[in-house]
């Protein structure tokens, strides 16, 4: 069993791979945990954002239906 000095303080190089393996693991799991509570991609429609534009009362949700509804404008434009 070796000792080695890390980031100030001494470490058993066994616990020091416990230690990496555990972060790793953890690291996997936070992904599959965000991955899961991700929202669901919704599509509106152009009128849908706008009453949601009309009546939201949060100004950072307004802009991010006004930036949606903007997409949205962009992609039909393109379907032309």
């Amino acid at each position: 069993m070796k000792i080695k000095y890390m980031r100030g303080m001494f470490v058993m190089e066994d616990e020091m791979k416990t230690l990496i393996q555990t972060l790793v693991d953890t690291n996997i799991k936070l992904k599959d945990i965000m991955e899961a509570l991700k929202p669901p991609d919704i599509e509106y429609s152009v009128s849908d954002l706008k009453k949601r534009i009309k009546y939201s009362k949060s100004p950072m949700e307004r802009k991010m239906y006004e930036q949606e509804l903007n997409r949205l404008y962009k992609k039909k434009k393109g379907m032309r």
